[in-house]
């Protein structure tokens, strides 16, 4: 006979102890973050190591909100006229540029030395004043910023030290049209658009060949800074992501 095996429960999680509070001071921030992010619907994020602040981008408030995670310490960094789709930091080393997707335009900040100081404004992009720019993604260098302009799929993409508008793609004369909100949910949706070195990548509608006027799902790879498309690759229907290793 064969004894029955009982597989053992899994461990209970365990008690935060003063000494690992310590060690995680960010463990009570992270509450409230949470807490916030149902609330006032947080669709991105980003962590500096380098600063140890959190930034969150809300819909409802309009707003990226800033939280010094050894303080727990709250504050408003950012206020658009429009819902925050995305935010995201330079990933230049020590730097502290973050860009934000918003649905009034494209804008680029700083984060002040003095924390509870609003972030100052480097630069706003003038081509997508007044338009929706719900996607962008930064270059592995921190060099360059690309974007997609909601009302028409258009790529464009931007000098990150002063917005320089270097170029812009719109693919619908090619039988393409890039996705930047998120087709089951409609909200902000990074997922669609990633970058390397030297190349972006877009989730996009692309025509079919068969001429009957039907869109499939693709992604279509495009040379940075100048956007020229390099090539297509087929998605099945549910296809709906795409990522980049940083040397392409």
């Amino acid at each position: 006979r064969m004894a029955a095996v009982h597989p053992e429960p899994p461990p209970a999680p365990r008690e935060l102890t003063t000494t690992m509070q310590a060690e995680l001071p960010h463990a009570t921030p992270a509450r409230h973050v949470l807490r916030e992010a149902r609330a006032k619907m947080l669709f991105s994020a980003w962590f500096s190591s380098d600063t140890g602040i959190l930034a969150t981008g809300s819909l409802v408030d309009k707003e990226v909100a800033l939280w010094d995670l050894r303080t727990g310490f709250r504050w408003v960094g950012v206020t658009r006229g429009g819902p925050v789709y995305w935010t995201d930091r330079s990933p230049e080393r020590g730097a502290r540029q973050f860009a934000v997707a918003a649905g009034d335009g494209l804008g680029v900040y700083s984060i002040c030395a003095d924390h509870g100081a609003p972030c100052l404004l480097q630069w706003e992009a003038q081509a997508l004043a007044g338009h929706k720019v719900s996607a962008l993604s930064y270059s592995p260098d921190g060099q360059h910023l690309v974007v997609v302009r909601s009302d028409d799929g258009c790529v464009m993409a931007f000098r990150a030290s002063d917005g320089e508008l270097l170029a812009s793609m719109e693919g619908r004369d090619a039988g393409w049209q890039a996705l930047s909100m998120h087709p089951m949910f409609k909200v902000g949706w990074q997922g669609g658009l990633s970058c390397s070195q030297d190349a972006v990548a877009v989730v996009s509608r692309c025509q079919t060949n068969d001429g009957s006027g039907e869109f499939d799902r693709c992604v279509k790879i495009l040379s940075l800074p100048s956007l020229v498309e390099m090539a297509t690759v087929q998605l099945p229907l549910s296809g709906a992501a795409c990522s980049l290793s940083e040397d392409g």
